[in-house]
């Protein structure tokens, strides 16, 4: 018999995972919310060598824009790390390469475990004019988009092993990854850690 307690949060937040152990099918059917101007399809995908916690609830999406393309300018900002090594940081936005609408992507204040718990995050972040993603072959090129979130216990779960009904929206790491309209070579574009 189910709870009163349970049917509401049932009614106001949608199913629990079936599995609270296996939350991969709840986050791969709800995009986090700073994919909301875009088309994000789930994709399964190897991890192949990319970074973050190790954890294994790791999401991919590709992401169109709204008008359907999937061709994408990559605006952000080139920042020199503490490593003395150039990086591409957030915030993040793509331009259509079709329509030219330019719709947000990741602002990690607002997005990820640290801006969505912590209020206003703790990654470097970029601000005045950006710049456009290169190609280190072909230079400013559109890219075919594919995002990554991993999440670790803490995002998932909440402080009393409840699970959190925006677990989507508390990923721990990022990364976008584009293919090269031109060359066709797929480029890390950026990662970052978000929590």
């Amino acid at each position: 018999m189910i709870s009163l307690f349970k049917k509401l949060q049932h009614r106001l937040f949608g199913p629990l995972p079936a599995d609270p152990d296996d939350p991969m099918p709840y986050l791969r059917a709800r995009p986090p919310e700073c994919l909301a101007g875009f088309v994000a399809t789930p994709i399964d995908r190897a991890m192949d060598n990319l970074d973050g916690h190790g954890s294994r609830w790791n999401t991919f999406f590709e992401i169109r824009c709204a008008c359907g393309s999937s061709d994408h300018l990559v605006l952000g900002y080139y920042v020199i790390n503490w490593r003395n090594k150039e990086v591409f940081i957030g915030p993040l936005a793509l331009e259509c390469g079709s329509c030219n609408k330019v719709t947000e992507l990741l602002d990690t204040a607002i997005h990820g475990y640290n801006g969505r718990l912590c209020e206003g995050g703790t990654t470097l972040r970029g601000s005045g004019p950006r710049a456009k993603f290169k190609c280190g072959t072909c230079g400013v090129q559109p890219f075919a988009m594919i995002v990554r979130f991993e999440y670790g216990a803490e995002g998932v779960y909440d402080d009393d092993d409840f699970f959190r009904r925006d677990a989507q929206d508390v990923f721990d790491w990022f990364t976008l990854l584009g293919r090269c309209e031109n060359c066709q070579r797929e480029l890390r574009v950026t990662d970052f850690e978000c929590a």
